[in-house]
């Protein structure tokens, strides 16, 4: 998941932010296999103390790598602010292609049973009728139309403010791909 924020957003809001866009698109969120954000933010204490209470990795990219990854949503405000034109839907993108490495990488073991891979990949729940599904243990999402074979995107941006705190919350969801459908 992919996360971009205003500097001194509170963790209550990123929470807030999670939970709404993962309740919005029927998601659960113990499938967030880590967060993905640009280098700048690697001290935001919001985005720390979230992953800290999920236990989760908090993957940074610099504004140069996030720069090269195209996007549906690309911003001028953003490229103007930190340098790349988006945050959240390039550092999900690109965490998830990691991800899909990283599994190729210990494929070999992986392959011998699937239960590893059966027991660490979350189980997601089916899409409606007429929109692609979510990947399971035995399944793979169909690439929208829309989309290369290279993306992972599935959420696109939302970006997310509540009128109670200061601070804004944009996120991003993508899933991993295997390591040879991002060669293809």
């Amino acid at each position: 998941m992919g996360i971009g924020c205003r500097r001194g957003t509170s963790r209550g809001l990123i929470e807030q932010a999670v939970c709404a866009v993962f309740q919005a698109h029927h998601l659960p969120e113990d499938a967030i296999a880590g967060l993905a954000t640009i280098d700048t933010k690697a001290d935001e204490a919001g985005l720390i103390e979230f992953c800290r209470d999920r236990h989760l990795p908090l993957h940074c990219f610099s504004a140069d790598q996030l720069r090269l990854i195209a996007v549906p949503h690309p911003s001028g405000a953003i490229l103007a602010a930190v340098g790349t034109p988006s945050v959240a839907e390039a550092a999900a993108l690109l965490a998830s292609r990691e991800v899909g490495r990283e599994r190729a990488a210990g494929g070999a073991e992986e392959q011998g049973s699937g239960k590893e891979e059966q027991q660490e990949q979350k189980k997601l729940p089916q899409g409606e009728a007429g929109k692609p599904h979510l990947p399971t243990s035995d399944s793979r999402l169909p690439i929208p139309p829309s989309q290369s074979p290279t993306s992972s995107l599935y959420v696109p941006k939302q970006i997310v403010r509540n009128a109670g705190q200061s601070g804004l919350v944009t996120v991003a969801i993508a899933r991993s791909l295997p390591y040879e459908a991002m060669e293809a």
